[in-house]
């Protein structure tokens, strides 16, 4: 229990008090001289001597003070801030608070500016803790470069590295060359003589990888292992990675031996994304508000695959990330739709983007570049009525749905949009819309538009398709209507390599 020093001495009188009315008892059992004896001449220890044995309140005061103490992940360091009077001091220090405490949690005694006793003036810079390192990173990454005012912009840093920085040695020290290891070739499932494909399965606590041989229709065990993750795994797009998940982040894994390639730490991850060519992991989790008026807390983390690094975070209200329309699969009872952000498709993963809000509440596109991974021409994509795109499979063209509007007046738009330089290539209005399906050809080379449209008394609907040749000359269109425009349809599918198409 949490027994202090004073408790430890009071259960010891206890037992000498208890073994003395024993021991009287039966005197000749337990041999104890007896006779003479008195508990007044006994001597006790003294009240703060804990015999070297630290209570459980020591032991947890202690744990506080060394997280407190060490924590220079958690502090952030903002420099180029207007260098004030002490009339001034506290103004300022509201507007900090403002600023910082919209991105993260700050402690109650977070924030400290110093000052010049001297001059009674700031002196420019202030420290800003916040309640974990993510957090912290995550306010170093949306406040540098802000502007306070024409003169001040923030420069900001972790502790950590402002650390790390003053324990750099004067003398250079050449770096230990380490043996050469041989890491496990990725492609190895290609070499199989047969050309089989592998499949995962979970049952349990096991997870078992199989060859799938579908001449025979049997499977052949490749690797097995008990606990190897804590809620699911996940195939990478071209299959060279598998990923497991648990509480402090996801791995990846793959070779022969299906060794660990990397580790992704992030906190009670839920779901996570490749990039198409596999550069890139984003993973995702969400923190419910202790104010239950209040929605939960969302955090996005953008990976480097090979280094395990952090690029990007994007945190805010789970409101926030919810605009999204089309064939997003909705996860989980809070509705988010997943994957958040959707990766064009080109040889490099260049861009990857989503549908976001502007202040003004209308949907906008915002796409990011890799490697640097910020906002486009530091600017979204404004379309009117935006409900979704898709990229290109092949190319960095999206296509860009925009609903009605006007009670109909304005109709529905699907444009072809080129990226980076944003030129519309192509576009149709569609009237009557009820709901629409984009359907790329897997080699970009066709583009399907899938629509529903209104009867004249709006109160069935009629199916067609809009088809886009997209790489022919000005990209011309043909419209395609079912000869009994009652039948619904169940699916679209085109052929990998060709021409044509089939419906169900």
């Amino acid at each position: 229990g949490r027994s202090g020093r004073s408790g430890r001495s009071s259960l010891l009188l206890s037992y000498l008090i208890m073994d003395e009315n024993y021991g009287s008892m039966d005197a000749e059992r337990h041999g104890w001289p007896w006779d003479g004896f008195s508990i007044d001449e006994v001597q006790l220890p003294d009240e703060n001597d804990d015999y070297g044995i630290p209570s459980d309140d020591d032991i947890e005061d202690d744990v506080q003070q060394i997280q407190r103490d060490t924590g220079f992940s958690c502090v952030v360091v903002v420099d180029n801030l207007p260098v004030v009077g002490m009339e001034k001091y506290e103004k300022l220090m509201n507007v900090l608070r403002k600023i910082f405490g919209q991105i993260g949690e700050v402690h109650p005694d977070g924030f400290y500016m110093p000052v010049d006793e001297a001059a009674k003036k700031t002196k420019g810079f202030a420290f800003i803790e916040f309640a974990t390192p993510d957090q912290a990173k995550i306010a170093r990454q949306q406040a540098d470069g802000y502007k306070l005012d024409k003169s001040h912009t923030f420069k900001t840093n972790l502790l950590k590295e402002v650390e790390d920085l003053s324990a750099t040695p004067d003398s250079y020290k050449e770096p230990e060359v380490k043996d050469f290891v041989r890491k496990d070739n990725l492609y190895s499932y290609m070499l199989d003589p047969r050309g089989r494909d592998q499949f995962a399965v979970r049952y349990q606590d096991m997870t078992e990888i199989h060859w799938n041989d579908p001449k025979t229709g049997t499977s052949e065990d490749v690797y097995s292992r008990s606990f190897w993750t804590e809620s699911y795994v996940q195939w990478s797009p071209c299959g060279t990675m598998i990923a497991t998940v648990h509480r402090q982040g996801a791995q990846a894994w793959g070779g022969e031996e299906f060794s660990r390639i990397q580790r992704f730490g992030h906190s009670k991850i839920q779901l996570l994304d490749f990039s198409p060519c596999e550069k890139y992991l984003v993973s995702y989790s969400s923190q419910e508000s202790l104010n239950p008026r209040e929605s939960a807390t969302c955090l996005f983390n953008v990976f480097d695959v090979k280094s395990g690094q952090v690029l990007r975070s994007f945190t805010g209200k789970l409101e926030d990330f919810m605009v999204a329309g089309g064939d997003s699969k909705p996860v989980g009872a809070n509705g988010l739709q997943w994957p958040v952000f959707k990766w064009c498709k080109d040889e490099n993963d260049k861009y990857f983007a989503r549908l976001a809000k502007n202040k003004a509440g209308k949907t906008m596109i915002s796409i990011y570049q890799t490697p640097d991974m910020g906002l486009l021409d530091k600017k979204s994509l404004q379309m009117e009525n935006v409900v979704d795109f898709h990229w290109s499979p092949k190319e960095a063209i999206m296509c860009v749905y925009q609903g009605e509007a006007n009670s109909g007046n304005q109709p529905a738009r699907v444009s072809l949009i080129e990226i980076p330089s944003r030129r519309e290539i192509k576009s149709k209005n569609l009237f009557s819309v009820k709901d629409i399906n984009i359907h790329w050809h897997p080699d970009g080379t066709y583009l399907a538009i899938q629509v529903a449209r209104f009867t004249k008394t709006k109160k069935s609907s009629y199916n067609g398709f809009e088809f886009f040749r997209v790489k022919e000359r000005d990209i011309p269109m043909e419209v395609l209507e079912l000869q009994n425009k009652q039948e619904k349809i169940v699916e679209f599918a085109w052929e990998p390599k060709g021409h044509r198409f089939a419906v169900v």
